[in-house]
């Protein structure tokens, strides 16, 4: 059976162990124009920059790379195949972010079969074995986000991710509760500052990228609020366009 390198694990590994001029060197060294990525503070680059890498088979490179460097690390690897990322967030397409699990039999979301009911929180939707909500951990396949065009999209999808949050935090996702509050804290702060009759897009990134950080360093490992990151990346990308 073919064994894939998983980009969610890759993501998570760049963004813990490399600064931004190491990132830098590393698409040197590798013969990728860092500035043509893309992306606005270090977790977004990592998301650009693992797409970029998916759509033009550069993964392998990537990881191989980091076993050189990072030894240490143990890179994770999936029997599914990883789909490609969306191009262009900010364009009003929507965007297909894979989360965990294995493409199987079931009900058709976005293209992609998957097992289990549909989930909708806000207009972010997607497919688990137990959808949100119904009190047990939900194991989400493909989480779909159309990008927010217009402040009010993005306060709705801002008060989405505050939903999925907040069920992480009751499954006990976070090791440490003081984590699982800063993250809340951090979302909330996000919230009343896209509430105001100016919002700061500056301000928006800052407690957005303070969310992430939380979530990927306090969150139980593959706890499913890591998969958000994702999603949270999108919106700190199309912050800068929207305010």
């Amino acid at each position: 059976m073919s064994q894939y390198i998983d980009p969610v694990h890759l993501r998570q590994v760049l963004t813990q162990y490399y600064n931004d001029s190491e990132l830098h060197t590393m698409c040197f060294d590798l013969g990728i124009d860092y500035e043509d990525i893309g992306g606005r503070g270090k977790t977004e680059k990592v998301v650009e920059l693992l797409g970029f890498a998916q759509r033009n088979n550069r993964l392998d490179d990537i990881a191989a790379y980091v076993r050189r460097t990072r030894p240490f690390v143990q890179l994770q690897m999936t029997d599914t195949l990883p789909p490609l990322p969306a191009v262009g967030i900010g364009s009003g397409t929507s965007i297909t972010v894979h989360v965990a699990g294995d493409f199987v039999g079931g009900d058709k979301v976005e293209g992609d079969k998957v097992t289990g009911d549909k989930i909708t929180v806000g207009n972010i939707s997607g497919s688990s074995g137990v959808a949100i909500g119904r009190g047990a951990a939900a194991t989400v396949t493909t989480i779909t986000q159309a990008a927010p065009q217009s402040q009010d999209d993005f306060r709705q999808q801002l008060q989405a991710l505050q939903a999925m949050l907040a069920k992480a935090i009751a499954d006990g996702d976070f090791a440490d509760a003081d984590d699982a509050q800063d993250a809340a804290d951090d979302l909330d702060k996000a919230l009343d500052e896209a509430k105001k009759d100016t919002p700061r897009a500056d301000r928006l990134a800052n407690k957005l990228e303070a969310v992430t950080k939380t979530i990927e360093t306090g969150a139980k490992t593959g706890a499913a609020i890591l998969k958000a990151t994702p999603i949270i990346a999108a919106l700190i990308k199309a912050a800068s366009a929207i305010f």
